[in-house]
């Protein structure tokens, strides 16, 4: 998953992770990079 966050960094394009469904992959997802987390 870091990968993709980071194909799409060097891109300069807003990272979106979907069908986010806890606090703690919230927390993963921003830690690597995400722009924006959107909930089940």
């Amino acid at each position: 998953m870091s990968s993709i966050v980071g194909l799409g960094q060097s891109l300069n394009v807003t990272i979106t992770a979907e069908g986010v469904e806890t606090e703690g992959q919230a927390a993963m997802l921003r830690k690597w990079g995400c722009d924006q987390v959107q909930g089940f």
